[in-house]
């Protein structure tokens, strides 16, 4: 299986990205289009991808409205509100502080609290979880075209 990596974002994360790609150790295989590509190309993008990581942004709802499977790293901002999906087919990855609030609080609650609340840092996502997510998910891709 060939695996390409394609980045998207906008003009001014292009240099990070590239700076990113540089330092992986096969960037041969990766693409940035970040400030290349007008929106409207992106739900083709996405339809013929295996798998979208991405932040809480406008990319998942696309991504999730054309198909593509989709991992969504998120402090649990807006939680009740734009996420999680009701239908489970988006994954999220919360930090570990915001998985314990939701394991000790009701949904009612946790709308109110999580409008708009920064206080959890998405840098404490557990980068271990998002390997063995997205490796979980290209591993059923495989088999169900195998």
């Amino acid at each position: 299986m060939l695996l390409l990596l394609k980045f998207l974002g906008s003009r001014n994360e292009s240099l990070i990205i590239d700076k990113f790609i540089s330092e992986l150790n096969n960037s041969a295989i990766c693409k940035n289009l970040a400030g290349k590509v007008s929106l409207a190309y992106i739900p083709e993008i996405l339809r013929n991808c295996k798998l979208l990581l991405s932040v809480e942004t406008g990319t998942v709802h696309i991504a999730k409205a054309v198909g593509c499977p989709v991992i969504c790293l998120s402090n649990g901002m807006y939680w009740g509100h734009y996420q999680p999906y009701p239908d489970g087919t988006v994954k999220y990855i919360y930090p570990k502080k915001f998985k314990s609030i939701l394991e000790n609080a009701d949904y009612e609650m946790l709308k109110k609290i999580y409008i708009f609340n920064p206080d959890i840092n998405i840098n404490e996502v557990n980068p271990y979880e998002v390997v063995d997510t997205i490796t979980g998910i290209l591993k059923n891709d495989l088999n169900s075209h195998a």
